[in-house]
């Protein structure tokens, strides 16, 4: 993803450390909440959004139309692996 943006060394920074509280959060809320329930999925999908919004937050127009098509091409190779 940093080559695709194209990333400077303080977004790449921030961005790790966004992506750092993101797996943590992930990591806390698997832990507190049971593996097949709603509210789980409620929750991760929160902190996802939440992190999208941060890192859009950081990046310039061109880097935010490519992380977009990068998002959207992650969903793809997802939706194809079901």
């Amino acid at each position: 993803m940093q080559e695709l943006l194209r990333f400077n060394e303080y977004e790449y920074i921030q961005i790790k450390k966004l992506t750092e509280t993101q797996l943590a959060d992930v990591q806390q809320v698997q832990k507190t909440m049971e593996a097949a329930s709603v509210e789980l999925h409620v929750k991760l999908h929160q902190i996802q959004e939440t992190h999208t919004a941060q890192v859009l937050a950081l990046l310039n127009q061109n880097q935010q139309k490519a992380f977009a098509a990068y998002l959207a091409a992650k969903q793809a190779n997802l939706l194809a692996a079901l």
